[in-house]
């Protein structure tokens, strides 16, 4: 953890923020053709996506094997269980009134904390979207621990947190919508709410609104000039497609601070 006020406060590492433990499929790539014809497909999405489903241990012979108290292997619920016991005796009793604690993990740790936070149902923890290197802001009632920001629908089911999309990132964020497109999945799947392959303009709206924060009606007129401006067929919806050909150019157009240098 790391307060912002100051360059000299320490940082402290916890091994309970690491990521989570895949057991005998530590190691590998999740594409690996050899782990796919030894396990299947299916069993793989599950292992990667339930939250209670758990890869095979790791035995004494695997070269990443580490003895007790180390696990053998995690699902998400044994990676969101410690990461929880660190949240709760470590950096809940740290806030202070108007302080500022930066939590920096991977993924699935960040996921168990969201949906702890979130208070998402456990069926919905797969539908959570953490992209890569964004921050995101929680307000936490450091006397109850509760989170204590307005909350705003999305597909995991309702998120008090907010991602700061902010011109600091900018380069970072033009790498990935428009080029590699992985940012732009995430978002294009966190925003389809009803899970139907296509963003509308209340789905839109929501989903800046989760970016932005602020005045509804600035961010309906905004996502009304998205949609206008992706929606090359006139369909009034946006397939994954139409999203990754032309999110850049209509952030770049409506939202400049956001994707472009600041010059001067």
């Amino acid at each position: 953890k790391h307060s912002s006020s100051t360059a000299t406060t320490p940082v402290e590492k916890a091994w309970q923020l690491n990521e989570r433990h895949y057991g005998a499929l530590q190691g590998f790539r999740k594409d690996d053709p050899a782990i796919h014809a030894k396990h299947g497909a299916e069993n793989l999405a599950s292992w990667r996506r339930d939250f209670s489903a758990a890869p095979p241990p790791m035995d004494e012979q695997h070269p990443h094997y580490q003895p007790p108290p180390a696990p053998l292997t995690e699902s998400l619920e044994d990676c969101q269980k410690r990461v929880l016991t660190y949240w709760n005796s470590t950096i809940l009793p740290s806030l202070q009134p108007n302080s500022n604690v930066l939590l920096v993990a991977h993924s699935n740790t960040l996921r168990g904390l969201v949906s702890y936070l979130d208070k998402i149902p456990i069926e919905n923890v797969p539908q959570i979207h953490i992209p890569n290197s964004v921050p995101c802001v929680y307000k936490i009632d450091p006397n109850t621990g509760e989170t204590v920001s307005p909350l705003v629908e999305t597909a995991a089911g309702g998120s008090r947190g907010r991602w700061i999309f902010s011109s600091e990132n900018h380069m970072r964020l033009r790498g990935k919508i428009g080029g590699s497109g992985s940012l732009t999945r995430s978002i294009f799947e966190a925003w389809d709410l009803d899970g139907n392959g296509e963003l509308d303009g209340r789905e839109i709206q929501i989903g800046l609104r989760v970016l932005m924060g602020g005045d509804d009606v600035a961010v309906a007129a905004l996502a009304g000039k998205i949609l206008e401006e992706i929606d090359k067929d006139g369909s009034q919806t946006l397939d994954l497609e139409e999203f990754e050909m032309h999110a850049l150019d209509a952030c770049r157009k409506f939202m400049p601070g956001l994707m472009e240098e600041e010059t001067g």
